[in-house]
């Protein structure tokens, strides 16, 4: 099957200056790098705040990767106020009638640079529409108890960074994915360590900070760590 578009649905929607200005930073160190490797014909489908205090960088950079960009912007009464409430929030402007891969993305996460070709030659080559494609090996990176930031192997075969192949303009982002397999098939496109989990406070859930960080919020390296540049040549020993 010959698969006519792809597309990364993002969040990216805050509207509190200081929570806005961190995740900004952690889109620019982590995520962006990864996007701007990625096939150039894939499309960004990003959700914004049209409140948001970082409102045109965000954008600006979004746009750096050089990949085709749809912003579709929310006030802030229409955005989820916590995880809980975040499915079926959004429209992602996909098209329906023709097959699409539509992936889901973090934006505070990394994919390999290949992940997005890699996954559309494994999709046409084993098309099934309404079918779920995963990379179900990966690497977290988060604090341990004495604050290093410390980088872990990791297997998770209902992962976030899953990609539905569609043609009714459906996204991945409407539905959870930790039992995405008790609704749809999954195909697991490699073995290899395919993504970057990011864990941290910086996070829009409220519930997630007082829940698991106790209200403190994560300091990141002013340089850039490049976690996601580096990410294709990590050893599996690291």
């Amino acid at each position: 099957m010959k698969i006519q578009s792809h597309y990364i649905t993002i969040r990216s929607a805050y509207n509190e200056a200081d929570l806005s200005r961190r995740r900004l930073d952690l889109l620019r160190q982590i995520t962006i790098p990864c996007l701007a490797a990625q096939s150039p014909d894939v499309v960004l489908s990003v959700v914004i705040s049209d409140s948001d205090p970082c409102l045109t960088e965000r954008k600006a950079t979004f746009e750096s990767t050089g990949l085709r960009c749809q912003f579709i912007e929310r006030p802030p009464a229409a955005l989820p106020v916590t995880m809980a409430n975040v499915i079926g929030c959004d429209e992602w402007k996909i098209p329906a009638g023709v097959p699409t891969l539509v992936m889901r993305l973090d934006d505070d996460d990394a994919i390999v640079s290949d992940y997005c070709q890699a996954t559309r030659d494994y999709a046409e080559a084993h098309a099934e529409v309404g079918t779920v494609y995963m990379w179900p090996n990966g690497y977290l990176k988060l604090r341990d108890k004495t604050g290093e930031w410390r980088l872990r192997q990791m297997r998770h075969e209902t992962n976030m960074f899953c990609t539905l192949l569609t043609n009714t303009g459906e996204s991945p982002q409407d539905e959870t994915h930790h039992d995405i397999k008790q609704r749809r098939p999954v195909k697991f496109v490699s073995k290899r360590r395919g993504w970057l989990w990011l864990r941290h406070s910086n996070t829009c859930s409220p519930e997630a900070v007082a829940r698991c960080w106790k209200g403190r919020f994560d300091p990141f390296p002013k340089e850039a760590d490049n976690w996601a540049i580096k990410l294709t040549g990590i050893p599996d020993n690291e």
